[in-house]
C-alpha cells in the first residue's frame, strides 16, 4: 500500500511543451518549456537577420549577439554568431545565419551586437528587441566607426501565428484505478524520420475535480505552433503520432498515427484503446493573426500619461510624499521609466502627451484656464498648443519642473483625459489613419471621483484603438480600478451599452514596486492581445508581407 501512495505521489501532473531545435538557425531553445494552464498563447518567436552595406575592406565580417538576461539584465547570454562572410560585388554582406529568440512586448529585452571584422577587437552595438521590431521597417539602422552601416531586420520566425488546438477526450466505463495521460511526437516523413516529443498532456483521474463527468475524461486544450508539427511548412506527410497511457500500470492503452494533411483536414478521430475505452481526438488548424503581424503592417503605437497631483499624495518636500524629489526616483517617476522606456520603442516620433489632473497653480493668474484644457487635463508642460514631450527622459525633467509650480488639490477624474483622447482618434480614423493605436497610461493614488463618467468613456473608447493602463500608487483604495479593469464583469455605460472588448489593465504599484521589470510585465501584458482584438473586431487584417 505505501509503495503504491509513493509512486502516485510522485507523477508529473503538469502538461509539458518540448520544442527543440527543429532548425540549425534556432538558437537556445530549452526543452522541457513548462506552459502556464490558464493560458493557450505560446510565446512569438522573431528571428533577426543582418546585413552590413558599405564596406570597403576585404576582412571577414562576422556577428555575435548577447542577450541581457536575468531580472535587472545584468547577465550576458551568448545566443550565436553569423557566419563569416566578405563583401560580395555591391560591397555588401548578407548573412545567411540568422538568430531566433523569443518576443515579448512587455519586456524590455536588451540585445548587444558585436560586430566582428578579422582579428579587431568587435564593435558593439546596443539595443532592445522592441527597437528592432518598433523600427520603420522592423529595422535598425546604425552606422560603424569604420563607416559601414549596419541593418538588423525582425520578423516573425516561421509563421508561427499558425496553430493546432488539440481538445482530446477519453469515453469508457472502466476509469477506476487508473491516471491517463497522452503524448504528442514528431515521427518526421518515410524519408527523413524522426522522434521528437512535443506535448506531454497533464494527468487526469476519476479523482480530479470536474474532469469525470458522464463517462468522460476530458483533457485540458492544448496549443501546439504548426511548425513543430509541419517543419519547414511544406511536408504535409509528416507523421503525427498522439499516444494515450496508463501511467499508473505504465502501460500504452493504443494511439493515433498518421499524416499531419489528413490530420488537419480531418479535424476529429475515434480511436479504440485497450480496455473497452474510446479516444476522441479533436483537433483544428487557425491562423490568427499576432501582434507582431499587425506591427510589420506598420502600427505606431502611440503613449499618452495622465499623472495624479491631488493632495492625498502629499508635498514634494515630506519624505513620505508619492511626489517626493529627494534620492532617487519616486513611485511615479519610477513607473513612467519602467513602462515608458518599453512602450516608446513602438512609437516612431518619440513624443508623448503628458497630462496633469487635481491641482491648481500656487501663481493665481495661471488658474485662468481657457480653451480645451483644465486642471482635470492640463498638459505638465504647460504648452497648450503641443501637450506632447520628447523621450521619457524629457517627461520626466517636465513632471519635476511642474511639480514646483502648483499647489495639489483635486478631485481625482478621468474621463475628461480620456475624451480628450477619444476626441483625437476619432479625427484621425476620419482622416484614414487607421493603423494609429493608443496607450493612456494614468497613475493616480486612490480613489475616483467620476466613476459613472469614467465607465462612460470607457465603454466609448472600447470601440476605438486605445488601451487604458491604470497604475495605482501607495497603499490607497483601489476597489473601483478593480472594476474599471473588468476582469471578472464586463463594463456597462449608464444607458446600458456594454463595452466591445476589455481595454483596461489595473496593476498596483506597490506589489512591484521593488521589481520595476516585473511591474512593466503585469502592465503590459495585455496590450498585444488587446491590440489584435481590436483590429479583428473592426475586421482590419494584417498586411501579409
Amino acid at each position: 500500500m505505501g509503495g503504491a501512495c509513493n509512486r502516485v505521489a510522485s507523477i508529473e501532473y503538469t502538461s509539458k511543451y518540448y520544442f527543440n531545435d527543429l532548425d540549425n538557425n534556432l538558437a537556445n531553445e530549452i526543452a522541457p518549456i513548462d506552459i502556464n494552464l490558464n493560458s493557450i498563447e505560446m510565446e512569438e518567436r522573431v528571428s533577426l537577420t543582418i546585413e552590413i552595406k558599405n564596406v570597403d575592406t576585404s576582412n571577414e565580417h562576422w556577428v555575435e549577439l548577447i542577450r541581457k538576461t536575468g531580472e535587472r539584465a545584468l547577465y550576458n547570454e551568448s545566443v550565436g554568431f553569423t557566419e563569416r562572410k566578405i563583401r560580395g560585388q555591391d560591397n555588401a554582406i548578407i548573412f545567411q545565419q540568422f538568430f531566433t529568440i523569443p518576443y515579448y512586448f512587455e519586456k524590455q529585452q536588451l540585445l548587444d551586437f558585436k560586430v566582428f571584422y578579422n582579428n579587431y577587437q568587435p564593435e558593439i552595438i546596443s539595443t532592445s528587441l522592441g527597437s528592432i521590431m518598433g523600427g520603420r521597417g522592423q529595422t535598425l539602422k546604425k552606422n560603424l566607426s569604420n563607416g559601414e552601416t549596419i541593418y538588423i531586420k525582425g520578423k516573425e520566425h516561421k509563421k508561427s501565428s499558425k496553430k493546432m488546438i488539440f481538445n482530446i477526450e477519453l469515453q469508457g466505463n472502466n476509469f477506476v484505478g487508473m491516471k491517463f495521460r497522452y503524448t504528442i511526437i514528431d515521427k518526421g516523413t518515410e524519408h527523413n524520420q524522426s522522434n521528437k516529443k512535443i506535448y506531454d498532456s497533464e494527468v487526469k483521474g476519476i479523482n480530479n475535480k470536474n474532469v469525470y463527468t458522464q463517462n468522460r475524461i476530458i483533457f485540458d486544450k492544448c496549443v501546439i505552433p504548426v511548425m513543430y508539427l509541419n517543419p519547414g511548412g511544406q511536408n504535409t506527410d509528416n507523421i503525427i503520432s498522439i499516444e494515450i497511457f496508463d501511467i499508473i500500470h505504465k502501460t500504452s492503452l493504443g494511439k493515433y498515427e498518421g499524416s499531419y494533411n489528413v490530420l488537419k483536414n480531418s479535424q476529429h478521430f475515434e480511436i479504440v484503446l485497450n480496455n473497452n475505452l474510446i479516444g476522441i481526438i479533436n483537433c483544428k488548424e487557425e491562423n490568427k493573426p499576432t501582434f507582431i503581424s499587425y506591427l510589420r503592417s506598420g502600427i505606431n503605437i502611440g503613449l499618452t500619461i495622465g499623472i495624479d497631483f491631488t493632495g492625498s499624495n502629499g508635498h514634494y518636500k515630506d519624505p513620505p510624499s508619492l511626489h517626493f524629489l529627494g534620492g532617487g526616483l519616486n513611485n511615479y517617476e519610477q513607473a513612467i521609466r519602467s513602462c515608458g522606456d518599453i512602450v516608446s520603442a513602438y512609437d516612431k516620433e518619440q513624443s508623448f502627451p503628458v497630462f496633469a489632473f487635481g491641482f491648481n497653480f500656487i501663481n493665481p493668474s495661471l488658474n485662468n484656464f481657457d480653451g480645451k484644457y483644465t486642471d482635470f487635463n492640463f498638459p505638465i508642460n504647460c504648452n497648450t498648443e503641443n501637450p506632447s514631450i520628447r523621450f521619457i527622459d524629457g517627461v520626466l525633467r517636465e513632471y519635476r519642473n511642474f511639480i514646483t509650480k502648483i499647489n495639489l488639490a483635486g478631485p481625482t477624474y478621468f474621463s475628461p483625459m480620456i475624451n480628450d483622447l477619444i476626441l483625437e482618434v476619432n479625427q484621425e480614423l476620419d482622416e484614414g489613419k487607421l493603423m494609429n493605436y493608443h496607450i493612456i497610461m494614468i497613475l493616480t493614488d486612490g480613489m475616483i471621483d467620476d466613476m459613472a463618467e469614467t465607465k462612460d468613456s470607457l465603454v466609448a473608447a472600447s470601440f476605438l484603438p486605445i488601451s487604458v493602463i491604470i497604475i495605482g500608487i501607495g497603499n490607497g483604495d483601489f476597489r473601483n480600478m478593480n472594476v474599471l479593469d473588468a476582469d471578472e464583469y464586463p463594463l456597462y455605460d449608464r444607458t446600458g451599452r456594454k463595452a466591445d472588448r476589455d481595454l483596461v489593465q489595473f496593476v498596483p504599484y506597490n506589489q512591484f514596486k521593488n521589481n520595476p521589470q516585473k511591474l512593466a510585465e503585469q502592465v503590459l501584458e495585455e496590450i498585444p492581445r488587446q491590440v489584435v482584438e481590436y483590429y479583428q473586431h473592426k475586421g482590419i487584417q494584417p498586411n501579409d508581407n
